[in-house]
């Protein structure tokens, strides 16, 4: 696996954003990747800064009449601890019965390396000097954060973002044989909630049955974000929701999928969601 050795030395950074400790490995993160994707044969990379976690742009357009792809990842992993993890190290992978272990090999090292060792396979393959399509690569450093930066980091580089097509592989397969290509997300809403409670710190033996309970307010807010259809109750949501075709309906009802091989692969005990819709439309 000649891939095996880029994927060590890029994965033992402790690349968590919204940690303090962490952002000089976020940055460490953000220039190894931007090595890699030189040594591959990009011509132009760069790496983009912002609050939490640098974000890594590569381009190579040496096609003029071709399509342009832009592939989107990110570099940054949840928090772990050591002390969590009992058998492996979070950010010292191990090989174990041909499976790679580590903090984020699968969300989204794994994939964001798949790229740049498919680029270079395509590359040996053919003889070509460049890509036989345009290919824009933009790896970002704030996904596991729900990306705050990520719509002004593209406004602000619009002129060089700009593709036919974009290829998003922080998903999952169908099945481990059964390759999957994402074809829609379901996207991110961001809200600030605010809940007041009691002036300060009381005893819950003298005043807790008439006194104001944050925890119980904020439970009953939570359990009013569904209404007994499944559908989310946020005023506004679903204006700007696109309906999938018929086509897409049709491509989702064609896959082979039951209730029982799905609650036996995710261990979720019951399928839930919006009702009128078949599971495999409902978000995951």
């Amino acid at each position: 696996m000649p891939w095996l050795p880029s994927w060590r030395s890029g994965s033992g950074f402790r690349r968590s954003p919204g940690v303090p400790e962490h952002v000089v490995n976020l940055r460490r993160s953000a220039n190894w990747l931007a090595a890699a994707l030189r040594e591959t044969g990009f011509p132009s990379v760069q790496v983009w800064d912002t609050e939490d976690g640098p974000a890594v742009y590569a381009a190579w357009c040496a096609e003029p009449d071709a399509p342009t792809v832009l592939i989107y990842s990110h570099h940054d992993v949840r928090a772990a601890k050591d002390e969590e993890w009992d058998e492996t190290a979070p950010f010292d992978p191990k090989i174990r019965d041909g499976y790679l272990y580590g903090r984020g090999a699968s969300d989204a090292k794994g994939q964001a390396l798949a790229h740049v060792w498919g680029l270079r396979a395509h590359l040996a393959a053919t003889g070509r000097a460049h890509p036989a399509v345009n290919v824009k690569v933009l790896v970002e450093g704030e996904e596991e954060t729900g990306s705050a930066h990520l719509r002004q980091l593209l406004q602000d580089n619009r002129d060089r973002v700009g593709a036919d097509l974009i290829v998003f592989s922080d998903t999952l397969l169908w099945r481990a044989d059964h390759p999957a290509v994402c074809v829609s997300m379901r996207g991110t809403m961001l809200a600030k909630l605010e809940i007041l409670g009691p002036l300060q710190d009381v005893y819950s033996g003298a005043v807790s049955g008439p006194a104001p309970n944050p925890v119980l307010e904020m439970s009953r807010l939570l359990a009013q974000l569904h209404d007994d259809k499944g559908r989310i109750t946020v005023p506004g949501f679903y204006d700007s929701v696109v309906e999938p075709s018929q086509r897409f309906r049709g491509e989702l009802a064609a896959l082979p999928y039951s209730d029982a091989d799905r609650l036996e692969r995710s261990r979720t005990r019951s399928v839930g969601g919006e009702a009128g819709y078949m599971v495999l439309e409902r978000p995951p």
